[in-house]
């Protein structure tokens, strides 16, 4: 992710965008999503919107996270589901480890 988009996201105008969103539009195509976004916001932000909205499902659908959260492609592809990891931090700690 780019760092103006990040910086976007982070921002109170990008927080309240993401905030005004009905999680439901996520479900949409990405590109389909997009082009409604630009209907409300300018093409970068809407394209950043779109990004962290279809990202957020994703986490949603995948690993049960909590949609507040700001992912990235990448981040997202390598995390581990929260029961995998209890399930080996239990086992590191019976070792003592």
């Amino acid at each position: 992710m780019e760092l103006s988009r990040s910086r976007y996201l982070v921002s109170a105008a990008g927080k309240d965008a993401l905030a005004s969103i009905p999680a439901e539009t996520a479900t949409k195509d990405p590109v389909r999503l997009s082009t409604e976004l630009r209907k409300l916001f300018p093409p970068e932000e809407a394209s950043a919107l779109a990004e962290q909205l279809t990202l957020r499902a994703r986490a949603i659908r995948n690993h049960g996270l909590d949609r507040r959260w700001l992912f990235t492609a990448h981040g997202l592809e390598m995390m581990t589901h929260p029961l995998v990891a209890a399930h080996r931090s239990a086992r590191f700690a019976s070792w003592g480890l």
